[in-house]
C-alpha cells in the first residue's frame, strides 16, 4: 500500500510539472502550425477564480 501511494505521488508531481510546463512556459509548442495567417498567435483567456 505505501508503495502505492509514493508511486501515485510521484506521478501526480510529474504530471503536474509537465502540464506547467507545457501551458506557462510552452515547452512544447508546436510551433508554426498554430500560427493563423497574419503570423500572430492564437491566445486563449481566462477568468480567475477566486
Amino acid at each position: 500500500m505505501r508503495r502505492l501511494v509514493l508511486l501515485v505521488v510521484f506521478g501526480w508531481i510529474v504530471f503536474v510539472t509537465v502540464l506547467h510546463l507545457w501551458l506557462n512556459l510552452h515547452v512544447f509548442d508546436a510551433g508554426p502550425r498554430c500560427k493563423d495567417k497574419e503570423g500572430s498567435e492564437f491566445r486563449v483567456g481566462f477568468l480567475p477564480v477566486t
